[in-house]
């Protein structure tokens, strides 16, 4: 596997705090909460397994694409123009 692109000194993650309402994360989960839970999976020499002291949360797939354009907009102010490891996460208010 090829990472060469990444800087693993810098984080990948950032919180975004206040993105939803509670009223709005309960709406997007209530459309999901009979959904297919699956265990999450991690990428091994062997394919795709699930290794619970690595990744230990469970996901459900949502194809919903008003959803994901929606999501996109709200949090595009506070990512990047483009991944690159000097980003120092500051555009976060």
């Amino acid at each position: 596997m090829y990472v060469g692109h990444f800087d693993f000194t810098v984080p990948l993650l950032a919180r975004v705090s206040r993105l939803w309402t509670s009223e709005e994360c309960d709406a997007v989960l209530a459309t999901v909460r009979d959904a297919e839970w699956l265990p999450a999976t991690i990428n091994a020499a062997e394919g795709r397994v699930i290794d619970e002291r690595v990744r230990n949360n469970d996901l459900a797939l949502v194809r919903d694409p008003g959803l994901a354009a929606r999501l996109l907009e709200q949090v595009r102010p506070h990512l990047p123009a483009t991944m690159r490891s000097e980003w120092d996460g500051r555009r976060l208010p």
